[in-house]
């Protein structure tokens, strides 16, 4: 016998409200992490492939705060000469409580850290390969 369909509830996901106060302590700790990924990566990177890696922004979004590279290419079958890739996204959870994922290849999200501190957040992604620009 078929089964009828059911409706049921399914309430939207409540973000956490991030502080301003909180965003400008989050971005100002990880500028001197991403300024060190620029001067590690930055000559290197630049020399070994048609891609150039161009500069390590970060921003806020919603409870999540990103760091990303962008990178120039010079490849003539490119769809943009311009993109950007993902590195490191930190979520807010509570007051300097926060997860820390990675963007894989298949394009999804990889949690690797749970409720950490900021500074334990940031060393992870200072000595981690994961978080590097390739």
């Amino acid at each position: 016998m078929k089964r009828k369909k059911q409706w049921i509830y399914s309430p939207k996901k409540v973000w956490p409200l991030v502080p301003s106060e909180t965003q400008q302590s989050v971005i100002g700790l990880t500028e001197p992490v991403i300024s060190r990924l620029i001067l590690r990566y930055f000559e290197s990177h630049n020399h070994r492939s048609k891609d150039s890696l161009m500069e390590i922004t970060s921003h806020w979004r919603r409870c999540y705060f990103y760091v990303v590279a962008n990178y120039h290419t010079t490849a003539k079958n490119a769809i943009s000469s311009d993109y950007e890739e993902n590195l490191a996204r930190l979520e807010y959870v509570g007051p300097d409580r926060y997860n820390l994922s990675y963007f894989r290849h298949t394009g999804v999200w990889f949690e690797i850290a749970r409720d950490q501190s900021l500074n334990d957040c940031l060393a992870i992604i200072a000595e981690n390969s994961f978080f590097h620009p390739l």
